[in-house]
């Protein structure tokens, strides 16, 4: 049974699981294991596989939605890093995490993703429009 044919419910507290386990507050991801332990007890040993699969899937998409990821072609000074991730966490209502990754192809500015959406202010991302319109 895939996960998305589990009940509502334990979709549900999948969700709710997963949300603890990437939580930067470390009281909240302390609880983590032993609701776990109580919550696996009650789901039928048909289920409890595809209720741990959907408690991955669940973590990992959590934990994607948190990461932020700057990709700058020369230093980046930490101000700089922490203005845009304020500024990335009051326009997504979230706390993130950054990650930041130098990437010489980028030639020079920077490129930041969050989850699908890719903000590219690179010299070889402003080349590659120019490309591409003149195709």
């Amino acid at each position: 049974m895939p996960a998305q044919n589990l009940p509502t419910k334990e979709r549900r507290l999948a969700k709710l699981l997963a949300q603890l386990a990437v939580s930067q507050d470390q009281t909240e991801r302390a609880g983590f294991s032993s609701q776990l332990a109580a919550i696996h007890g009650s789901i039928p040993a048909t289920r409890r596989r595809d209720f741990l699969k959907a408690v991955r899937s669940e973590s990992i998409r959590a934990w994607r939605r948190q990461q932020l990821v700057i990709e700058h072609a020369g230093p980046l000074a930490s101000a700089a890093a922490d203005d845009i991730k304020s500024y990335f966490e009051s326009e997504f209502k979230r706390t993130l995490r950054v990650d930041q990754v130098e990437n010489s192809e980028l030639i020079a500015g920077l490129r930041v993703r969050l989850d699908d959406l890719t903000f590219d202010s690179s010299v070889a991302g402003h080349l590659q429009r120019l490309a591409q319109t003149i195709d």
